[in-house]
């Protein structure tokens, strides 16, 4: 499935702009926790994940306001919530959460995380953990 996203300032080249309002992103897969935290270009660190495994994620953001929409998309496959894009609301914490799950391919998953100050990156990788870690 491709997802073309015809969003106002869609691009992967503001992640700076963004990676300085992400707090953090927990997610929690198979009973582990992780608390992650975006580089300087918006991207967090990649996280393993099994096949047809589902993960909770939680971003917490310390710019916006509550109500906020945030667009969230697999670039790469798998699903949040059940389908390719979701658009989200700010909830009073500034956390925006959902549910992401693999297919049964292996590689690289990106979930896109777009907010009106930027695109944040979530990586998750299923297989045999990758030489090039990132």
């Amino acid at each position: 499935m491709v997802v073309i996203l015809l969003m106002t300032g869609w691009s992967f080249a503001s992640g700076v702009q963004a990676a300085q309002t992400a707090g953090s992103a927990v997610v929690t897969a198979a009973g582990v926790t992780s608390t992650l935290a975006p580089n300087e270009e918006g991207v967090f660190p990649r996280l393993l994940m099994s096949a047809n495994q589902s993960a909770s994620v939680s971003v917490t953001f310390t710019v916006g306001a509550p109500g906020d929409k945030v667009a969230i998309a697999v670039l790469d496959g798998g699903s949040v919530d059940g389908k390719g894009v979701q658009i989200a609301t700010l909830n009073n914490k500034l956390q925006v959460t959902f549910n992401f799950a693999t297919t049964t391919n292996e590689g690289l998953y990106r979930v896109g995380i777009r907010t009106a100050q930027g695109l944040l990156t979530l990586q998750f990788w299923v297989g045999p953990e990758s030489p090039l870690k990132g």
